[in-house]
């Protein structure tokens, strides 16, 4: 009960931080991950992780005794932890990891009326992520004829800055997930 009370508070501390910015070193570790995050109120997150706090109370404090309230108290505990967590901190969360933000500004440098991407090192779970998100279906690059697509997409390094194509190939676009300071995104086109 000591512990779970103790991480529930701590989450409770570190939102009120996040929102008010009080205290500000301690609000700083939210910023610094998540620069240009929007931090807004959100009534209905914020009242049912209240909900949570007040049932895992009521379940600590005024359950009669029997064999399964151990357990009872566990599970609670689980779920007061794990709901307050998503519930307070899923948006911040979701900004630094989602691909929704990079398949977006992808989506934006990609010329009109393109329909041919090829794509080099890309993962299987970022290519569903931004065919998930915009639309962007990339497909292997052709080693026999590397021409083939004008449009080339890498998922690199932010140390090699050219981890792309060779010759005759120009940048479009660079970009990455705002919490993510190892994987980057170039576009490439051909050059006419």
């Amino acid at each position: 009960m000591l512990a779970f009370g103790f991480f529930g508070v701590l989450l409770w501390f570190s939102y009120f931080a996040m929102m008010t910015n009080i205290p500000p070193r301690f609000a700083n570790n939210f910023y610094r991950a998540a620069p240009a995050f929007n931090f807004e109120f959100r009534i209905l997150f914020f009242a049912f992780a209240l909900v949570l706090a007040a049932a895992w109370v009521y379940l600590i404090f005024f359950t009669t005794r029997s064999p399964m309230r151990s357990v009872l108290r566990w599970a609670a505990g689980i779920v007061l932890l794990w709901g307050t967590a998503a519930l307070l901190f899923m948006p911040w969360a979701d900004y630094q990891k989602s691909y929704r933000s990079v398949a977006l500004q992808l989506r934006s440098k990609i010329p009109v009326g393109t329909t041919c991407i090829a794509q080099r090192s890309l993962g299987v779970s970022q290519a569903a992520a931004l065919d998930y998100h915009a639309g962007i279906r990339a497909q292997p690059l052709d080693i026999v004829k590397p021409n083939a697509c004008r449009l080339l997409l890498v998922q690199g390094s932010p140390r090699h800055e050219f981890d792309g194509p060779s010759a005759g190939w120009v940048k479009l676009a660079d970009v990455g997930r705002p919490g993510d300071r190892h994987e980057r995104y170039r576009l490439y086109s051909l050059a006419k």
